[in-house]
């Protein structure tokens, strides 16, 4: 099977959410390990012939399926690496997503170069890409070298990859529906963003437009970002506790 017709599959597959382990073996078997049979020893010279778009669906669909497979992904990784700067917005930040879904914290290094790439492409990610990439980075832990500096500070300081991410996300915050904005706010707090007053308070102000959209996920991720960051908005509180109740929600 050709590069293109396989990732055109895995992701056809991840779109119909078809997750059977055994047809997902057997598809990529047939495809890209050796004939040695060695289940350990992946084709990378097929790997490498995937384009950027390929790459970027192709991580994007395990995730999807929850597919775990450390060599695979190891694999995949290395040939994706020297074409991230090929990845659109969407590849960076679904890219990002789909490690952060499989737990992969032992790729740092990766990260860091998927990030160099991303920074300068922010102003251009749509409100569910900057979403996303936050909570990535808040579920791998992920705490890019100049981040510390943004504690000192009342305004993110661009300079930090996260930093970056929150000025381009401002001014986009009308655009972000419940989910997103749960999703940022938590990622705020897991990565101890104490100090980004102003951002917050506009989140907040989005938040109480689109609380009827919260489920009961976005109002638990919105309950734990209040209290560890500590915010004092009463008006606010009372109407997460509304539709708290309205969700039919114990404390």
């Amino acid at each position: 099977m050709e590069s293109q017709a396989l990732a055109n599959a895995i992701w056809a597959v991840a779109k119909r959410d078809h997750k059977d382990k055994a047809f997902i073996d057997d598809l990529l078997v047939a495809a890209m390990w050796r004939p040695s049979g060695n289940l350990g020893r992946w084709c990378l010279p097929k790997l490498d012939r995937f384009n950027a778009q390929g790459l970027a669906n192709t991580i994007w669909a395990l995730a999807t399926l929850d597919y775990h497979d450390h060599a695979f992904m190891g694999a995949l990784l290395a040939a994706a690496k020297p074409k991230l700067h090929s990845f659109t917005t969407q590849n960076l930040s679904n890219t990002a997503w789909a490690l952060a879904t499989l737990d992969c914290h032992d790729h740092a290094a990766f990260m860091d170069d998927l990030l160099v790439e991303a920074k300068p492409k922010l102003s251009s990610f749509k409100a569910q890409e900057l979403s996303n990439m936050a909570w990535a980075l808040a579920t791998l832990d992920y705490h890019d070298h100049a981040a510390f500096m943004d504690d000192l500070l009342v305004e993110p300081s661009p300079s930090s990859f996260m930093g970056a991410l929150l000025v381009e996300a401002k001014p986009k915050l009308s655009s972000f529906k419940a989910q997103e904005l749960s999703n940022m706010a938590w990622a705020l707090a897991t990565l101890d963003y104490h100090d980004h007053a102003a951002f917050m308070g506009a989140l907040l102000e989005e938040a109480k437009i689109n609380l009827r959209g919260f489920n009961i996920i976005d109002v638990h991720q919105m309950s734990i970002a209040i209290a560890k960051l500590n915010i004092k908005d009463a008006d606010f509180t009372r109407a997460l506790e509304a539709r708290r109740a309205q969700l039919g929600i114990r404390k």
